[in-house]
């Protein structure tokens, strides 16, 4: 069985560190990483536990080795290289699933690291995000993210960008101020399914179903594509769904709670829920919500014809689809939705759960590291 290890960058001699840039993916049986983790006594484990508490103040990265561009061979090599120049030492660890990164940053993040890194996109950002908070709370108040690259969408460092001029993702694991961003929690009435965490962009209905399509899809394609195919699949063939829609609103005028809540039905191809502006690869769903904005940017996209729907698409990435006729805007601190039948539910990236649901702002919870002013 493969283990998954945490490797402290200080015990690695030239050697070692060649060994560990040979890396296809963990499932490869020549893979170096693999061999030398299965030639290893589970124990050694608490060796590395040991090292790893002494050292708490470096940065702890988290890796995907199955996000869409996760670093290997040459990649990897070359990030080693620059944080081994910069940093002097820190440690990390190959995840291979997200149950496992959702522990691994709890485990560390109680032991008394600081700085999270996560390196992948945006599904592994949200297991690091999930792995900050348990049993409703935040596991240290003092901990902040720092977000890296190596996935597909790699949609909620665009906001970043957007909002505060980010460039080289590497830069910020040394170079940084932090800020307080919000959080999206969910809850599903079905206790079968337990609370769920998200920083970018929650959805509904038919984007679950796109998201599941692109999974089958081989990772060499461009990220564009890897979304862009599966939504116009998906549009010509996903049935409308029948929701009720209770929203917390927030005046557009005021930037105040709106004095009525909504309350009504809707028949809908899918519904966005959104603290980034962006989502699959570049489409800009949020024009009018900010990292710690305080509350929701909502859409709903009517049931209308598939093919007004495709013809439309090119105005979701510009981000001016918003006038196009059968989508609907609003700005909330809580959304509940309610079906008849169960709907699929989508947040940053990861198809988990199904209505009914309520979602919450946690408002400026978690820290992030973003470049200077």
């Amino acid at each position: 069985m493969t283990m998954t290890m945490m490797l402290n960058v200080d015990n690695l001699d030239k050697t070692n560190l060649t060994n560990l840039t040979n890396i296809n993916n963990l499932t490869n049986q020549e893979n170096n990483f693999v061999d030398i983790n299965e030639n290893k006594n589970e124990n050694m484990n608490e060796d590395f536990n040991e090292d790893i508490n002494k050292d708490i103040k470096r940065p702890f990265f988290i890796l995907n080795p199955v996000a869409g561009r996760a670093p290997r061979n040459r990649e990897l090599h070359s990030l080693e290289s620059y944080f081994l120049v910069r940093l002097g030492n820190f440690d990390y660890i190959f995840t291979k699933d997200r149950e496992e990164a959702i522990k691994t940053t709890r485990r560390l993040l109680k032991e008394g690291h600081k700085q999270i890194v996560s390196v992948g996109g945006d599904g592994t950002v949200n297991s690091v995000v999930n792995g900050f908070f348990e049993n409703g709370k935040l596991v240290s108040k003092d901990a902040f993210l720092t977000i890296g690259l190596a996935g597909t969408g790699e949609d909620y460092f665009k906001s970043i960008k957007k909002f505060y001029g980010a460039g080289d993702w590497r830069e910020l694991v040394s170079d940084y101020q932090i800020v307080n961003v919000d959080v999206g929690k969910i809850s599903f009435q079905n206790k079968e399914f337990s609370d769920q965490y998200f920083v970018n962009m929650a959805s509904v209905a038919m984007i679950a179903k796109v998201v599941k399509e692109r999974e089958n899809l081989p990772t060499w394609l461009p990220s564009q594509v890897q979304y862009l195919w599966p939504t116009v699949k998906t549009i010509a063939t996903y049935r409308s769904k029948k929701i009720n829609l209770e929203l917390d609103l927030i005046d557009d005028v005021t930037g105040e709670r709106a004095e009525q809540p909504l309350n009504a039905d809707f028949n809908i191809k899918t519904m966005t829920i959104s603290k980034g502006q962006f989502a699959g690869g570049g489409m800009q769903f949020a024009q009018n919500v900010t990292l710690d904005s305080g509350y929701f940017e909502v859409t709903l996209f009517l049931a209308m014809n598939p093919l007004k729907m495709c013809y439309n698409l090119g105005k979701l990435y510009r981000g001016t689809y918003s006038k196009v006729e059968g989508i609907l805007k609003f700005k909330a601190k809580k959304v509940e939705i309610k079906s008849e039948d169960l709907i699929a539910v989508e947040f940053d990236g990861e198809v988990y759960g199904t209505t009914d649901l309520k979602m919450e702002i946690l408002e400026k919870k978690l820290r992030i590291a973003v470049p200077k002013k």
